[in-house]
């Protein structure tokens, strides 16, 4: 329920979302009340930011993709990051000049999803600009190609047509890519990795400056060996656990203890001995009896 209020697209079904969970678990509900839901549901995101991304993989990207230089001095980290930096730039500039349609490939992937999903809905002209879907039993949704707005709140969120939108430039039979934001075309995408990193050579060639020079800090060094990783988060999932939305799961591979079908039933060594020695026990007596003359 957490994660259906925080990927719906507009307040009326989060309303209805967060009040279904409410009945579910009341103290989650509160709990979630106290936090901005602009901070963690699409139902209050900007549409001015055409992004509708809600968990935190670009930091955690980042901090995996500086692994390598963690345990540098600080100079040299910054240098690590610039080099790789200027190799990313270039590397993401060469890809795009090879890539010849006018929408990026990891959007253009998603409308046609879209537009997928959108065979289904049956899409009613008003005569002007909107066009009411019929999506579902009992759910209609109104989309308006003069405003690139939807009911369902997708369209003016991400910036590209949702399956609504597909069906009704289905309908009108428009080119789709006149409803997709110039921030996702090719054009765009090759303005942003135009730019370059200036160029650092040693420092036996830098300009000598008269001012006098800073001191660093006094450093400490701190009793114990220095720590490599980052510290998590109370809530972050350990090592060997991973995330999902059923809580946190083991990562597939580890040892969770044998599931094999024959473990209830097949005795261990210390209860065969103790079954062996019952029977030894209980024919000693018989056996002295019946040496008795």
């Amino acid at each position: 329920m957490f994660w259906a209020a925080a990927s719906v697209g507009n307040e009326k079904e989060w309303k209805v979302t967060m009040n279904d969970l409410e009945k579910a678990n009341k103290e989650a509900a509160e709990w979630l009340n106290r936090i901005p839901p602009t901070l963690w549901s699409r139902s209050h995101f900007r549409g001015s930011s055409k992004c509708d991304i809600l968990v935190n993989n670009l930091n955690e990207s980042f901090n995996n993709y500086i692994l390598e230089a963690r345990e540098l001095p600080i100079i040299g980290i910054l240098e690590w990051i610039r080099r790789k930096l200027m190799h990313r730039i270039q590397k993401k500039r060469s890809g795009m000049q090879k890539f010849h349609g006018q929408i990026c490939p990891n959007i253009a992937e998603k409308i046609d999803k879209n537009q997928r999903l959108s065979r289904t809905f049956v899409a009613t002209w008003d005569g002007h600009h909107k066009y009411e879907i019929d999506c579902g039993p009992r759910k209609c949704v109104v989309v308006d190609l003069h405003e690139w707005t939807c009911t369902c709140g997708y369209f003016q969120l991400t910036g590209y047509p949702c399956a609504h939108a597909c069906a009704a430039i289905g309908v009108c039979r428009l080119p789709i890519h006149d409803y997709v934001h110039a921030c996702y075309t090719r054009v765009e995408y090759l303005k942003t990795y135009a730019h370059t990193i200036t160029l650092v050579p040693s420092d036996t060639y830098w300009i000598t400056c008269e001012q006098e020079g800073l001191n660093p800090h006094a450093v400490r060094r701190m009793p114990g060996r220095p720590k490599k990783m980052r510290q998590r988060a109370q809530d972050e999932p350990k090592k060997g656990q991973i995330s999902t939305r059923k809580g946190l799961s083991s990562v597939a591979g580890t040892n969770q203890g044998c599931n094999r079908a024959d473990d209830t039933t097949a005795p261990t060594k210390r209860a065969l001995a103790r079954t062996v020695t019952d029977v030894l026990q209980k024919l000693r007596p018989k056996r002295a009896k019946a040496i008795q003359p």
